[in-house]
C-alpha cells in the first residue's frame, strides 16, 4: 500500500520541503492516493479536489499531445 504510493513534499519558500509528518490521502471509495507531508486537513481536501480534476483533465488529452509534452 503505502510503499508504492507518491509522496508529495511541501513547497515553501520557492523550495519543496519533506516533512517527518506524513498523512495519506485517499479518495472518495477510500483507496490510498497519495502521501503528502504535514498538511492541515482543509487543504487535503482541496488537494483531493485537485487531483479528481487533473485526472478528468489528463483523460481528455490525446496521446500525441502528451508524447510531444513529454519530449
Amino acid at each position: 500500500m503505502e510503499r508504492n504510493l507518491i509522496e508529495i513534499p511541501n513547497y515553501i519558500n520557492k523550495q519543496f520541503v519533506k516533512s517527518d509528518v506524513k498523512k495519506i490521502l485517499r479518495g472518495y471509495n477510500g483507496e490510498d492516493l497519495v502521501i503528502i507531508s504535514d498538511t492541515p486537513d482543509s487543504l487535503l481536501r482541496d488537494a483531493k479536489r485537485n487531483l479528481f480534476r487533473i485526472k478528468e483533465d489528463l483523460r481528455k488529452l490525446e496521446l500525441e499531445k502528451i508524447i510531444r509534452v513529454i519530449k
